[in-house]
């Protein structure tokens, strides 16, 4: 007996608040790229302190991975058929492949003098580093788009044969966990079958979509999140709750072996900690519900407040370099869901508007600010303190971002124009 899913024509509107939640995870990405580096955006200084905040890009790269899959699945939601997969990996190319490479182009540019083999960065453009080749420096990030790909391709013979996406998800946590307790010492597997898992779960939550009610949460309410959102690097709770149950279960048998690739290893199972509260936030900057909504969402929210205890324990030492901006953020965050402040939706409604428009760069921002910052790197003028490097910092992003504004909203439509 199979599950019919409820497609409607609620089920296919894509809120544009989640582009708000894409926005945001970007810009983590980018303040931990630029902020938490030591002395690479600027040569001979790195934050100390308060401003020293180690910004979750971990999970934000998470959060990318279930809104793909939830794009994916909202977009194709008639299974793809033998006339319809052409159009598909078409629409796939033209959307993630020019911009990429451009990215790429100005990666190798910036490491020029590294020295890179033809391998490497034909390897790089066809995307497959880490499988076959080493990801450029210069470009670190773009190892996600590597899964992506693949998550991309995967899912043509799932919507083919009608896979149902629970069956599918239930396979690759299942593969990902055998691959680490049978192979241990060839982890790409299990990072694959992970991160596979919460883009499935993007897949099932677009299977549903029409079955959520809808429910319109306010401004202060999805700016609270956030807020909550930005304290996971610190406020590492859940991480660590999963990873005690697990030691009493299994020991440390689903830890990778230390030592690996940092790219083969990169997604783990102790990221599924993490796997609530990316679908949290995309059920509520949907503006979907479901029963006993405000009693998950308090709960899973207070879980991370598990982290003070170990503030207190180390108290009166307290890490304001780690625990500092993350503490603010957070306790900010839980008084905004408990009590309603009008002036504070006021003030959330443009914030959250303006992290909307910085969501529909936020593929172009992320592949394009880490070459950015080697380059920035590699000039050693205007060097050597907290001005310079703040002033860095300004002028990376904002390069990164009118780039990304290029990519998004010139470069990609003409391309698109010519190739759909």
């Amino acid at each position: 007996m199979s599950i019919q899913p409820a497609y409607s024509s609620a089920a296919i509107r894509f809120s544009p608040h989640l582009e708000a939640m894409r926005g945001f995870a970007a810009l983590l990405v980018v303040w931990h790229h630029y902020v938490s580096f030591p002395k690479t955006l600027d040569p001979n200084y790195t934050p100390t302190g308060f401003w020293a905040y180690l910004a979750p890009s971990h999970f934000s790269v998470l959060i990318f991975f279930v809104l793909s899959g939830y794009v994916i699945g909202l977009t194709n939601q008639p299974p793809l058929t033998a006339q319809t997969i052409r159009g598909y990996v078409r629409k796939r190319f033209v959307r993630l492949y020019p911009i990429y490479v451009v990215c790429m182009l100005l990666a190798v540019l910036v490491g020029w003098g590294v020295g890179y083999s033809w391998a490497v960065i034909l390897g790089n453009l066809a995307l497959l580093q880490i499988l076959l080749v080493p990801v450029i420096a210069e470009n670190a990030p773009s190892w996600s788009l590597h899964f992506e790909v693949l998550y991309y391709a995967l899912f043509i013979p799932i919507s083919f044969f009608r896979i149902h996406p629970v069956v599918a998800a239930l396979a690759a946590f299942a593969v990902a966990i055998a691959n680490v307790l049978l192979f241990p010492a060839h982890p790409l597997l299990s990072s694959y079958g992970f991160g596979f898992t919460f883009w499935l779960t993007g897949l099932i939550l677009a299977r549903y979509a029409g079955r959520l009610p809808h429910r319109q949460h306010s401004y202060q309410l999805l700016l609270a999140v956030l807020l909550i959102f930005t304290s996971f690097q610190a406020f590492n709770a859940p991480t660590a709750i999963l990873q005690r149950l697990t030691a009493v279960v299994a020991g440390n048998r689903l830890e990778f072996l230390p030592g690996g690739d940092t790219f083969t290893t990169i997604l783990s199972f102790y990221d599924l900690a993490w796997l609530p509260y990316a679908v949290l936030g995309i059920i509520v900057f949907a503006h979907k519900g479901f029963r006993h909504q405000k009693v998950v969402l308090g709960l899973l929210l207070l879980v991370p407040a598990f982290t003070a205890r170990h503030i207190l324990a180390a108290w009166p030492s307290f890490d304001v370099a780690a625990y500092g901006l993350p503490s603010l953020c957070y306790g900010l965050g839980l008084l905004l869901l408990l009590h309603d402040f009008a002036w504070v939706e006021r003030l959330a409604k443009p914030v959250i508007g303006g992290l909307a428009r910085i969501g529909t760069l936020s593929y172009g921002l992320y592949i394009v600010h880490f070459p950015f910052m080697l380059l920035a790197m590699r000039l050693s003028f205007f060097s050597g303190s907290a001005f310079t490097f703040w002033v860095r910092f300004a002028v990376a992003v904002g390069a990164s971002l009118l780039t990304a504004y290029v990519l998004e909203k010139k470069f990609q439509p003409w391309v698109k124009a010519r190739l759909l």
